[in-house]
């Protein structure tokens, strides 16, 4: 007969500790009706045990939501240096892109800039021979030539002064892009240099 008591008792307890949701009321009655009569020192001791463990609890629960929340600002932190590399990587394609259409519009004036000077040259080259030849036979028609005409240029050495002057200007265009290059040249390194500190940062 002290078998059935003893279930009894414990299916009371577990009915009567029950509550919604999980939460128990614990009083010194249900403690007292689970281990049996017991003094207050003891009691005192089971509360102080459980305060503890409760508060050990919510020190837990309290470091985990921090641990949650450190977790989701660094999240957040990846996510925006990752959209900032973007943006960087972008911003470089876009220089370059900017770069290289300069650099294409320049060499292409530097080109018409150089047949338009050849072509002057050719036809400076043409009237300066047209000229010579007609003052030469002017002065062997009509007169001697006067002693500055004797001492001056020949037509010869105009015409190659000329020419000299032409394959002078014909480097012109390529040392002029070499210049414009060099000015561009710190300003990409600088900005492909930004991009890999942000990249490995």
């Amino acid at each position: 007969m002290a078998a059935p008591s003893v279930a009894t008792t414990h299916d009371e307890t577990t009915t009567d500790n029950a509550r919604p949701g999980g939460a128990r009321l614990l009083t010194r009655a249900r403690v007292e009706k689970i281990l049996g009569p017991i003094s207050d020192g003891k009691v005192d001791e089971l509360l102080e045990a459980l305060e503890a463990a409760l508060t050990k609890h919510r020190q837990a629960m309290r470091t985990h939501s921090f641990q949650i929340v450190r977790l989701q600002n660094q999240i957040q932190e990846l996510q925006n240096a990752k959209s900032r590399q973007q943006d960087d990587r972008q911003h470089v394609l876009d220089e370059l892109l900017r770069s290289r259409q300069e650099i294409a519009y320049l060499k292409g004036r530097l080109a018409g800039l150089t047949v338009e000077f050849h072509s002057t040259a050719a036809n400076n080259q043409d009237r300066g021979q047209h000229d010579s030849s007609g003052q030469t036979w002017h002065q062997d028609s009509w007169a001697e030539p006067s002693l500055d005409a004797k001492h001056g240029a020949s037509p010869q050495s105009e015409v190659g002064s000329l020419r000299d002057g032409a394959v002078e200007a014909s480097h012109a265009p390529g040392l002029m892009a070499d210049h414009i290059l060099n000015k561009l040249r710190p300003r990409l390194v600088e900005t492909l240099a930004r991009h890999l500190v942000k990249g490995t940062t």
